[in-house]
């Protein structure tokens, strides 16, 4: 039952533990056959970045990835250099900012955000550097999850919350609201996905995790299927794949995540 209780304090920040540097938390979806958006693809992420995962900088970052079934693409990503350790102050904060209480939590990233406690959290999308082609998307979408979360990695195996590497995910999530793209405006809804992760950069860069993927698939039969994998050997000096790759899921839910 530990595998699947999820509280209040763990869906809020971790990185201001001394240990934890990196945080991320993903929203995707695949809209449904009966809105206005069938067929495509949404993937939003709020990240904040440790400094040796894209150089010496620490960066705040959104992704925002929509897709149609068609191959056409908006978004990007927006990149916020933190200030470094010792020059933060009331006018230079952090771009990236989480607030939590019981009550709930709150990621704001410029005028983006996303905010709630499960099983709802509502998520919107909007600036003027979203996507990289200048197109105007403002998104505006409801999560409800119908089925707990399932922790996916953590190193401990009491209190999660307190893990200095782990992960959650919250499958069969129910999406409504809107998409506009341009001024045009459109009904979207369908099955999404909601990640949270966080870890250490030196045991994810420097001794044991070199890479990893995720993905999360929909399927016109009501299923869906969730993949991850860390890998142990570094992604860009060997195109060999790893016969010691173990941290590994597959879990397959044909009830919107009540049974995995």
């Amino acid at each position: 039952p530990s595998d699947r209780t999820i509280k209040p304090a763990d869906e809020g920040e971790h990185y201001k533990d001394l240990l934890v540097n990196r945080e991320w938390w993903y929203y995707s979806t695949v809209f449904s056959n009966d809105c206005e958006l069938a067929g495509w693809t949404l993937l939003v992420s709020f990240n904040r970045m440790a400094r040796n995962d894209l150089g010496w900088t620490k960066p705040d970052m959104l992704f925002v990835v929509l897709t149609s079934p068609q191959g056409a693409r908006y978004g990007g990503v927006s990149e916020r250099e933190r200030p470094i350790l010792g020059e933060y102050s009331f006018l230079k904060d952090p771009v990236l900012l989480v607030t939590s209480s019981d009550s709930g939590f709150r990621i704001t990233f410029e005028d983006s955000y996303v905010q709630g406690r499960s099983p709802n959290w509502h998520l919107h999308v909007e600036g003027d550097n979203i996507d990289i082609n200048n197109h105007d998307l403002i998104i505006d979408l409801q999560f409800f999850a119908p089925s707990s979360g399932y922790w996916t990695y953590n190193n401990r195996i009491l209190d999660n919350s307190q893990a200095k590497i782990a992960s959650y995910i919250y499958l069969g999530c129910e999406v409504t609201g809107t998409v506009e793209i341009d001024g045009f405006s459109y009904d979207a809804k369908g099955i999404g996905h909601h990640e949270h992760t966080w870890s250490t950069g030196f045991i994810l860069s420097k001794v044991l995790i070199r890479g990893w993927d995720w993905c999360q698939i929909t399927i016109d039969n009501g299923w869906n299927i969730y993949y991850s994998k860390y890998y142990l050997t570094s992604q860009l000096r060997s195109s060999k794949e790893s016969n010691t790759d173990v941290l590994t899921n597959l879990i397959i839910t044909t009830d919107q995540g009540k049974t995995l």
